[in-house]
């Protein structure tokens, strides 16, 4: 039996130019697995169900606050019909202080149901302001998201703030070239030191950090989208076909182009486990 691909949800689709949007929306059946190019929060109004995060699974009820980022697989199972606030929207909504420590997929219980009223109630307001409005309410949002989450960054938010921000921009940019001087100007230290520390916390190099990134993303496309092979090398990262069809055979143990043949007819893994393991590295 062939697998289905699993799709991915664009921004551009769902929330046009302002890049965000908020809907009330029912959820009558179960949700298949699928990821986004934007981050996602969804509210449980009523209802209840459970959804996969990277294939780890959590229970849904009225209160709980599923948070997902472009780098996480999510699927819903529905146990009672539900109804949610859907918000969709780009990195740009959220604080850059914040941001670099919104590290992956997670649901936190008991959030308070007056967040999205709020942000729902601005949304179609006219009146101006109304944009910036919803963006300070977004982010208070996400201060009790750390606060809540069972990854709280507390005392370590100044100690590893350096290494979680240059993870933070490596995320948002392993599309592109990753250079170690750009990055040093970018944060104000040298190259050697900002290595450092990073395989300091982290156990790997930044290289390898930004290969497993791309990897991920790789995958992805080859799993869900039919696009080309090296269209796919190019979209992250790579400017050298021969070089990330080494790279991807070392991992996975075929080619690209195997790969998506044997994913296709349901002889490979669901989802890759890299990415799992990169959040693990964010805690």
């Amino acid at each position: 039996m062939k697998k289905h691909v699993i799709p991915q949800m664009l921004l551009a689709l769902e929330a046009g130019d302002d890049e965000f949007t908020i809907r009330e929306r029912p959820l009558n059946e179960d949700y298949p697995t699928h990821f986004h190019d934007f981050y996602e929060l969804e509210y449980v109004i009523s209802g209840k169900g459970e959804t996969v995060l990277n294939g780890n699974r959590f229970k849904l009820s009225p209160g709980s606050l599923i948070f997902v980022t472009p780098l996480d697989f999510q699927s819903i199972t529905v146990k009672e019909k539900m109804k949610l606030y859907n918000l969709n929207f780009s990195e740009d909504w959220l604080s850059h202080t914040l941001s670099p420590y919104l590290n992956g997929a997670t649901v936190i219980n008991n959030v308070n149901k007056n967040f999205f009223e709020i942000i729902m109630k601005e949304f179609h307001n006219p009146q101006l302001y109304g944009r910036l409005y919803i963006k300070y309410i977004l982010n208070c949002l996400f201060v009790e998201i750390l606060r809540n989450s069972p990854t709280n960054i507390g005392d370590n938010y100044n100690v590893f703030s350096i290494t979680q921000q240059v993870s933070h921009y490596i995320k948002t940019h392993f599309t592109e070239d990753i250079n170690m001087d750009a990055i040093s100007k970018k944060f104000g230290y040298t190259p050697n030191y900002i290595s450092h520390l990073f395989y300091m916390e982290r156990g790997m190099t930044i290289k390898e950090f930004t290969v497993n990134l791309r990897m991920d993303y790789a995958l992805k496309k080859i799993c869900s989208t039919e696009g080309s092979i090296s269209d796919i090398c190019f979209e992250c990262g790579y400017n050298s076909f021969s070089n990330f069809l080494r790279t991807f055979k070392s991992r996975y143990g075929v080619s690209p182009k195997k790969y998506r043949a044997l994913y296709k007819n349901g002889k490979t893994p669901n989802l890759p486990q890299s990415i799992n393991n990169l959040e693990m590295n964010d805690q």
